[in-house]
């Protein structure tokens, strides 16, 4: 049977709950910023004259009067711990979070990270840290007259967003030298969000494109970053992301391929010169199992169409609503070579050609159309006896 708990939330929406219940209304907004305040704390003892300085202004004179009885208020609100412990101890000079009250917070969590170093956490611990920072630090927690505390929520606010970045960029540090691209540039777009103007974080967007060969988008996340620069700190970007981008223009990117999945295809160890399309249709069903298995998805409905002329693609219910026509070698070859550019685009493919001397015309045909027309696509293909 689980335990009814007290959990504080301080990053996000300011949240007060037991068991589940949120009790934040039964509190007045002074009451709830005095247990934020001792709970960002949780470790410190805070002086009364402190909380009445950042709560209460100079015009309040009985700010010592206010600070009691939102204390006594918060002691009536806030359950007792199984043992029947309050949240918060208090004396004539001191108010603390009990450090032997048991309750779940956000912020307590976040802090003990801070403590131990990001730079010492496995990536499971980071990935745990992370998913406590749901939004600012007290978010939506307005207090009337407290300008000095509403300064002391500001400086905080970049104290934890500087934890979050840090506690990003120690896990892009973890998964730099891994295949995991898309979590890679989850977080890089999570760190910009946060900073914009990070320009070594644009550079390794950059980078992880380039490694799954996306060039485009590298060449569109310079353009990106050099707008930001230009229109907010009116300055362009650094060298490092020039010459980057100078070698993804002038050179057409000699991409880092690094990590990109290798996918070998073999075709016409079995052959006969008698039947026709024989060796690409080895070529294109192998294609579709590597998009099927990979889950590519480059294979749309109009090029599956064209395709299914030489082999099986749809299953029966769909063969019941189309009508394939018969084989248009120009339709076919163009359809084949443009599914081969989608596929190089997204893993190193290496297709070997065994017999070509036994290999049926159509296919040969094809093939000596790609290698003199397609240069790209050519250096993938080797041909052996």
């Amino acid at each position: 049977m689980n335990e009814k708990m007290l959990t504080i939330n301080l990053l996000g929406n300011v949240g007060i709950y037991y068991d589940g219940e949120d009790i934040t209304t039964k509190l007045s907004s002074k009451s709830v910023a005095i247990i934020m305040l001792l709970v960002a704390n949780y470790n410190k003892k805070i002086t009364r004259e402190k909380i009445s300085d950042l709560l209460w202004s100079e015009k309040y004179d009985n700010a010592g009067y206010n600070l009691r009885y939102n204390l006594w208020n918060i002691k009536k609100v806030i359950p007792l711990d199984k043992d029947g412990r309050e949240l918060i101890t208090s004396n004539k000079e001191y108010c603390y979070i009990n450090p032997e009250y048991i309750f779940r917070g956000d912020i307590v969590k976040v802090k003990k990270a801070e403590e131990k170093s990001i730079g010492k956490m496995t990536l499971e611990e980071l990935q745990a840290v992370k998913k406590e920072f749901k939004g600012e630090f007290l978010d939506q927690l307005h207090i009337k007259d407290s300008e000095e505390f509403y300064e002391w929520i500001l400086i905080n606010r970049v104290k934890y967003q500087k934890l979050y970045i840090n506690c990003l960029n120690q896990m892009y540090i973890l998964l730099q030298n891994t295949n995991m691209h898309d979590e890679k540039i989850d977080i890089l777009d999570e760190i910009l969000a946060c900073n914009p103007y990070d320009e070594e974080s644009h550079y390794n967007l950059m980078v992880e494109y380039m490694k799954m060969g996306e060039r485009h988008r590298a060449i569109a996340q310079y353009k990106k970053c050099d707008k930001i620069l230009r229109a907010e700190l009116s300055i362009g970007a650094k060298t490092k992301l020039k010459d980057l981008y100078m070698r993804l223009i002038n050179e057409k990117a000699d991409f880092e391929e690094e990590g990109r999945e290798v996918k070998e295809i073999a075709i016409n160890r079995y052959c006969n010169k008698n039947i026709e399309y024989l060796g690409i249709s080895q070529l294109v069903e192998q294609l579709i199992k590597i998009d099927r298995e990979l889950n590519l998805k480059l294979i749309n409905r109009s090029s599956a169409y064209n395709l299914s002329s030489i082999v099986p693609i749809f299953d029966e219910e769909q063969l019941e609503e189309i009508c394939v026509h018969p084989n248009n070698d120009i339709k076919l070859f163009i359809t084949l070579r443009k599914v081969l550019d989608k596929t190089r685009s997204k893993l190193k493919l290496k297709i070997t050609i065994y017999n070509k001397e036994k290999m049926d015309f159509k296919s040969k045909t094809f093939f000596e159309y790609i290698i003199g027309s397609e240069n790209e696509l050519r250096e993938m293909i080797q041909f052996v006896k």
